[in-house]
């Protein structure tokens, strides 16, 4: 397994030096041109002005055409990556009824069916995998890593490959076995629409009644993600406590993050529940970021 994601990538990073020498090999072909235009334009002062301009122009448009290439391969090779891990990882189980509180709270009519994940293969490749979170229709389906900081797997692969994607993680102040009141879960909202960008989708009524349920499994169980609160708010606020020191803290706590939401929700939560939170950026004011608040559902 973990010799079949290093192979995926090598094809990948193949393919892209190959786009890497093509525009190398384009830019001899830019300065001759350049060079020939520097000559046409040699006989008067003002055309040579000209000419020096415009070469710096077609410079910069080269240049400019690189490190959009460079960074279409980036989400490119991240992408092809994650969808490849899950074909082989992951399959498929009926469903089952959430055990947990199914009495109290509005559940989706249909369960998703449930995920049977290969983590013996997951931990081969990188020992720091703690669960796997899929939802959206699909366009989240990731393995979930907690590393020691949370810096590293902002610009790191699933397998250590530097790259802009980076990884689903868990905040590294959780305790990996989702104990907590509260769960940090981190991805980026990247232009392709890869990683946790589909979390954005939550900010229309509409989605979020055909999106009530989000599937997270771990080594030991499954559990149901019900989101229950989505709003942006800013990447200091206090939507981002992990943990409280009273029952009562994290009531009030969880009263404040259930009328900022965005879309309205049946789903019922207590302080006696588990939430997880999914965390993304947003773009509506400098250090904003998007949040959907799920309450953690044992499904089996």
């Amino acid at each position: 397994m973990k010799q079949h994601w290093k192979n995926w990538c090598w094809i990948c990073s193949l393919w892209k030096n190959k786009t890497r020498d093509a525009v190398c090999g384009f830019l001899p072909q830019t300065a001759s041109v350049c060079i020939r235009v520097m000559s046409m334009m040699n006989k008067k002062k003002s055309n040579w002005i000209v000419g020096v301009l415009l070469c710096l122009a077609i410079v910069v448009f080269v240049v400019s055409m690189w490190q959009l290439l460079c960074i279409g391969q980036q989400y490119r090779l991240g992408s092809c990556g994650y969808e490849e891990l899950a074909q082989t990882v992951v399959t498929q189980t009926p469903p089952e009824q959430p055990a947990l509180q199914a009495a109290e709270t509005t559940q989706p009519s249909k369960p998703q069916p449930l995920l049977q994940v290969d983590f013996q293969s997951l931990t081969q490749i990188n020992p720091d995998t703690i669960a796997w979170l899929r939802g959206c229709d699909g366009e989240i389906d990731h393995p979930i890593v907690q590393g020691k900081n949370n810096k590293y797997y902002l610009r790191h692969l699933f397998d250590g490959t530097a790259n802009e994607n980076g990884t689903v993680f868990a905040d590294s102040r959780n305790n990996a076995d989702l104990q907590d009141e509260n769960t940090f879960i981190y991805g980026h909202n990247m232009n392709n629409g890869a990683m946790f960008a589909a979390l954005l989708h939550y900010r229309t009524q509409g989605y979020y009644d055909e999106h009530r349920e989000l599937i997270l499994v771990t080594p030991r169980q499954s559990f149901y993600l019900w989101p229950f609160s989505g709003y942006v708010t800013a990447a200091d606020s206090d939507a981002y406590t992990i943990s409280f020191e009273e029952e009562d803290s994290f009531g009030d706590y969880l009263e404040k993050i259930c009328a900022r939401s965005e879309f309205v929700s049946s789903v019922t939560v207590t302080p006696q529940d588990r939430i997880v939170t999914l965390s993304t950026c947003a773009y509506d004011f400098d250090e904003a970021r998007y949040v959907l608040h799920c309450k953690l559902v044992l499904a089996q």
